[in-house]
Formats: structure tokens, sequence, C-alpha cells
């Protein structure tokens, strides 16, 4: 009998939710090995700098922002509270972030005036 209890005990911990945050940080190990081996490399710096190499505000909320945005759903769904509002918001949420970020970069590619693309400087 207390063998039947132990066998019942392991088997609901390993349920769907351990089974997926297992897949996602295989993956994410997988990623950060990938991109390690192409690059060399970890420059974590790139996520809060701008293209200038300055410290940039914005990168920072973006980060935290996503950040937030990508936990949420996990920790609501780990503790069985998942709504549908929480990942409504999450991923309208990341979803502008990437189009801001979006936006950001064609401003600073657009030179002054209408929004036209700034001229390209020659190499001669």
């Amino acid at each position: 009998m207390q063998m039947q209890a132990t066998l019942e005990a392991v088997s609901s911990t390993i349920s769907g939710t351990n089974v997926m945050v297992a897949a996602l940080a295989t993956m994410f190990t997988l990623l950060a090995l990938g991109l390690f081996a192409k690059r060399k490399s970890i420059d974590c710096m790139d996520l809060f700098t701008d293209r200038g190499g300055k410290l940039s505000r914005t990168a920072v909320g973006q980060v935290m922002g996503v950040i937030i945005a990508a936990w949420a759903p996990v920790y609501t769904t780990l503790h069985g509270k998942l709504e549908v509002e929480v990942l409504m918001v999450s991923l309208a949420y990341l979803g502008l972030v990437e189009g801001y970020a979006k936006w950001l970069r064609y401003k600073a590619d657009t030179g002054p005036g209408n929004g036209d693309p700034a001229p390209k400087k020659d190499a001669s």
C-alpha cells in the first residue's frame, strides 16, 4: 500500500506542466548553446544598449516588460489559474513591444523630413 501511494505521488508530480517547463528550459538551453557556438561568446549587453553602445532606457524597459509578459502566463499556468485575459494581455504587450522597437528602428534609419529614408552616403 505504501508503494502504491508513493508511485501515485511521483506520477502526479510528473504532469504536463512539469514536462512543459522542462521542454522550455531545454529549448532555451539549446538556443543559448547555438548562439554561443555561432558567436563564440554571449554578450547580453546588446539587449540593453542602442546601436552606439550606450545604455538605452527604452531597451531596459522593453527587456523587463518582455520578461514579465513571458513569465506571467507560465506562472499562472503552473498554479492552475491561467485566465484568457492574462494570456491576451501578455501576447498583446509582446506584440506592441516588437512593433514599437521596429518603429524606433525605422525612425532612426529615416532622415529628417517627411519620413523618406535618409540618402545613403557614397563610399568615395
